[in-house]
């Protein structure tokens, strides 16, 4: 909308400056001459012709933005408090306006870029923690594996040293009972 805003503020002091010159034009060629020809004076009436169709050009042009701009003031009346009613007011209010809301659009783009580096460095440092935890739960969960194979193993050890030495008891005992048998 600012540009928007700028193109047709700039077509319209565009549309001003040829119509000045237009009409400067038109001032010297209306001047009284001593003597004119038929060509000169055919030339004349195409350039007034043509500077008549670009002056009517104008004037819709700027007529349009009168109306567009009075229309905005006619529904939204709060944007325009304190303003004139003139349309050269309204139109530079609202383009400072407009200069204002980019300009405020420019430093929230920064600042979200800025939050937006922060977060991502932030994800990071989780992501980086993250890995720091799984590191050690899988260092854990090995710990815990070889401490219940140690534990296992222990109690394999031991049920074999107990059957060995229950299997030698028994082999004893049958042993002393047959030498007292």
């Amino acid at each position: 909308m600012h540009d928007r805003l700028n193109e047709q503020k700039n077509e319209i002091q565009n549309l001003i400056q040829e119509r000045a010159q237009l009409l400067e034009e038109i001032a010297k060629r209306t001047t009284p001459r001593i003597q004119t020809t038929d060509n000169e004076s055919q030339t004349d009436d195409r350039q007034h012709e043509k500077l008549t169709q670009l002056n009517n050009k104008l004037k819709r042009a700027l007529q349009t933005v009168k109306d567009k701009i009075n229309r905005i003031a006619n529904e939204r009346p709060e944007l325009f408090n304190g303003v004139g009613e003139e349309t050269s007011e309204r139109l530079d209010y609202l383009i400072t306006t407009l200069e204002n809301q980019a300009a405020q659009l420019d430093e929230l783009q920064a600042k979200h870029a800025q939050h937006e580096e922060q977060l991502q460095r932030e994800i990071k440092e989780l992501q980086r923690y993250d890995n720091i935890h799984f590191i050690s739960f899988n260092t854990l969960s090995l710990v815990i594996c070889i401490v219940l194979w140690k534990h296992i193993n222990i109690k394999l050890k031991m049920k074999n040293h107990l059957k060995w030495n229950n299997l030698f008891q028994l082999l004893r005992h049958l042993h002393l009972l047959k030498i007292s048998g």
